[in-house]
């Protein structure tokens, strides 16, 4: 026997291996070696990344040229709607208030007398029409000025918590600088993209289950919405969804994955 012949047998008896391994296994013959051509499970094809967000976000500016004075809040701490986050040194505005009302007095003093003297026919009408305008103008002027003096508060537009500070304390801010980044305190939503086929079976209010990386928990949520548009690119479309569980655990900016149970 050559050595052709004995290489030759070694190949059949290698070849019979591998069919004899694909027909026991139930794996074709041409994915017996192959780690990437794996059929998925059902399980993974009903799965999707998630990302955390919060229900609400902003950045709060200053609305005048002012130097900060009071910031009291620090970086992560919680407060509540209506809570003072900075404070504006407006001495100059304050002072400006007290002028407006000094000379609304005045003109109201004027007027008043006005009246009096029209009581006894010693002045016209127009004189009357005159005061009477100047009165209505001291109080706009007042209203301004108050209303002015209110840019020297930045308040909460409702309960959450600080995450970045653009600016620092006793510096001079310019109207309309960004002053502080706040996010709201409710649950955070959830935001997911899906392939698009998934519209055939989802919708509102469709229950699945969340693991996140960051905890390694698992939490239930149901979709809130399913964003109205496809990307025509990916073929995904955007789906809103809400944690049915509040805890302090979950935080903007976590991710984890969706697993949705297969559809009927």
């Amino acid at each position: 026997m050559n050595m052709v012949s004995i290489r030759y047998r070694f190949y059949l008896v290698g070849l019979s291996f591998v069919i004899l391994s694909a027909v026991t296994t139930g794996v074709p013959v041409a994915y017996a070696n192959s780690d990437i051509e794996q059929k998925l499970s059902p399980q993974d094809e009903f799965t999707a990344r998630i990302l955390l967000l919060p229900q609400s976000k902003a950045t709060l500016s200053s609305q005048l040229s002012a130097k900060l004075i009071r910031f009291p809040y620090e970086l992560g701490e919680y407060f509540k709607k209506g809570a003072r986050l900075a404070d504006f040194d407006c001495d100059v505005l304050q002072q400006e208030l007290n002028k407006a009302n000094a000379e609304l007095e005045i003109v109201e003093a004027k007027h008043a007398s006005n009246k009096k003297m029209k009581e006894y026919q010693s002045i016209s009408d127009l004189e009357i029409a005159i005061s009477e305008a100047e009165v209505k103008k001291g109080k706009a002027e007042v209203g301004i000025v108050r209303a002015r003096n209110r840019y020297c508060t930045i308040r909460a537009p409702y309960a959450g918590r600080i995450v970045k500070r653009h600016v620092n304390l006793s510096e001079n801010v310019s109207n309309g600088q960004e002053v502080v980044d706040i996010i709201s305190n409710g649950k955070p939503r959830v935001q997911m993209f899906v392939p698009s086929s998934w519209t055939a079976w989802l919708t509102d209010k469709s229950k699945f289950s969340i693991k996140i990386d960051e905890t390694g928990k698992i939490y239930t949520a149901k979709v809130l919405r399913v964003v109205g548009q496809i990307n025509p690119v990916s073929q995904t479309i955007e789906v809103e969804a809400v944690i049915d569980t509040k805890t302090k655990q979950l935080l903007p900016g976590m991710s984890g994955t969706a697993y949705f149970p297969e559809p009927k």
